[in-house]
């Protein structure tokens, strides 16, 4: 993952993928209600027909959605859309959460996975 120290970084298994907290995004999660999805936007159209781009994004909310998935390892708790926890479980990826030169979170290593007739919670009932 790009040579970082996993030493003290936090591991959350979502399924059979992972995501890996950064030290120094562990604070900031801890004390905040971190939700992360996924938007879709037109991207470039060619002949009349419009590509779609599909982008993580990661909010801080006050209210989390009630369908909203938590993951939490060691009072650390991330919130999940489906479409995420779905990628990440199907894709079985190490998504790495971290800060970027900007002093932003940023996400590494997600992969969308379009939805299919079962859900995440169809597949796993417990998360961490």
């Amino acid at each position: 993952m790009d040579g970082e120290n996993l030493k003290n970084n936090l591991t959350i298994n979502v399924g059979n993928g992972k995501i890996v907290i950064g030290e120094n995004v562990i604070p900031y999660i801890s004390n905040n209600h971190i939700f992360i999805t996924v938007r879709k936007e037109k991207g470039p159209c060619v002949d009349q027909s419009c590509q779609i781009i599909t982008k993580v994004n990661i909010q801080k909310l006050d209210k989390i959605p009630d369908d909203a998935i938590r993951v939490e390892k060691n009072g650390i708790s991330l919130f999940l859309n489906r479409e995420v926890a779905n990628s990440i479980d199907r894709g079985r990826e190490n998504v790495l959460l971290k800060k970027t030169l900007a002093g932003k979170i940023g996400i590494r290593g997600f992969t969308y996975i379009g939805e299919d007739s079962q859900s995440f919670s169809d597949h796993h009932s417990n998360l961490s």
